[in-house]
């Protein structure tokens, strides 16, 4: 399932590590890689499933853990006839959820396209500040883009729940 939802150019084209065309082992290289990097304490990969019958939709995911400074880099990604629906935002949630009650972390950071104003909305309501731009930041296509950055601390995320 991960790759009939990650296989859409809208998918790439709205990440910075994704290639288009995907891979048809892209997946099961993906799994065996967060395996290694969740053993390891390096980044937490998890599944986004639907409620009702737990088709996978996408994959939310804590990168760059550091457990000295305390801080995650929040990442994902959800099938195109999945957006709109409320679905990154509840999972978004629980990913924060996971990395400041299970890692105890203190920081929690993420980054979009400046003009992935679907992404800027999930960050946004999940009670992510926003905290700059660094111009031209990704190459992406042939274009540079700028990256927008956001951010939660744990105090701000405990006032809030």
């Amino acid at each position: 399932m991960v790759y009939q939802n990650v296989k859409e150019y809208d998918i790439a084209k709205w990440t910075i590590n994704i290639p288009h065309p995907y891979p048809k082992d892209g997946a099961i290289s993906f799994i065996k890689k967060s395996k290694e990097e969740m053993r390891r304490g390096f980044s937490y990969q998890f599944a986004v499933l639907l409620k009702d019958n737990s088709e996978l939709v996408g994959v939310m995911s804590l990168i760059g853990v550091n457990l000295i400074h305390k801080n995650a880099e929040l990442g994902y990604w959800v099938g195109k006839k999945y957006w709109n629906k409320g679905i990154a935002t509840e999972a978004a949630l629980k990913m924060l959820e996971f990395g400041f009650k299970e890692l105890n972390l203190e920081r929690i950071s993420a980054r979009c396209f400046s003009n992935n104003g679907f992404s800027r909305k999930v960050i946004e309501k999940i009670g992510m500040k926003y905290e700059g731009m660094f111009r031209k930041e990704v190459l992406k296509e042939g274009k540079f883009i700028d990256l927008i950055y956001f951010a939660i601390l744990k105090e701000d995320w405990e006032a809030r729940n």
